[in-house]
């Protein structure tokens, strides 16, 4: 990902000019750039599936305190669907912020009678610099990875048969969980339902954190969420 954010720079870089005369020429390609994540990203969510589907596997043999019935780790390939329609939907949203951030720091900048060395050098520094792409980028590949992972598991124990809820759970880390995520802790749901529908809010101390995106199922949260989730096995009372 982080070879992917450099390369948007370069492109950034070479509109710049032309953006300066007519603001409204893109300084990013969007739907371009919509495409080329989606196709780096739907090989390893599909990795990340499978890895959540045994992860899934494992935490219901362990619920059950025994080996796993013949035939319930056999992986569903329709489970990989979503791996085949997330990325680009994902890619289109992402990159759409993305470009307007970067529009912001360049009206910024104009506005304040910048010239274009300067709003290069600008550009660069508030976006594009070593520091913000490997962030941007260890976060992108971190969440997805942990959506995807997350779905996997979930619809492994859809198959089953033999889980009716999911439970929250935190995972403790030198700085985590944060508020939002203490919110959740032993928050339990119906197996296939989300957490919060699109455009829901959850507000705790720490503030609003809203889901303008897309419905949570699970984690992860908020980007670089460690959280994760247990099942509910039919006739069982969480621990």
């Amino acid at each position: 990902m982080a070879d992917l954010i450099a390369r948007q720079g370069h492109e950034v870089d070479g509109n710049l000019e032309a953006h300066m005369a007519d603001p409204t020429l893109p300084l990013l390609d969007v739907e371009a750039w919509a495409g080329t994540y989606a196709a780096t990203l739907e090989p390893v969510l599909q990795r990340m599936l499978l890895a959540g589907w045994r992860e899934g596997q494992r935490r219901l043999s362990t619920a059950q305190g025994k080996a796993l019935i013949e035939g319930w780790d056999v992986f569903d390939p329709n489970v990989l669907t979503w791996a085949q329609n997330y990325p680009r939907e994902f890619g289109a949203r992402v990159n759409t912020a993305f470009a307007k951030r970067i529009t912001q720091v360049v009206a910024t900048g104009m506005s304040e009678g910048q010239r274009l060395s300067e709003l290069r050098a600008r550009v660069n520094e508030q976006v594009f610099s070593g520091t913000a792409t490997k962030a941007k980028a260890d976060t992108i590949a971190r969440t997805e990875a942990s959506r995807a992972s997350d779905r996997g598991m979930e619809q492994s124990w859809i198959n089953s048969g033999v889980v009716e809820a999911k439970v929250w759970r935190t995972t403790p880390m030198e700085e985590w969980p944060c508020e939002w995520c203490l919110a959740m802790e032993g928050k339990i749901i119906e197996l296939g339902q989300p957490y919060f529908d699109q455009g829901q809010e959850l507000e705790t101390d720490a503030g609003k954190l809203r889901f303008d995106y897309e419905t949570v199922q699970g984690p992860p949260l908020h980007p670089n969420c460690h959280c994760t989730k247990d099942p509910v096995l039919i006739d069982e009372e969480p621990g």
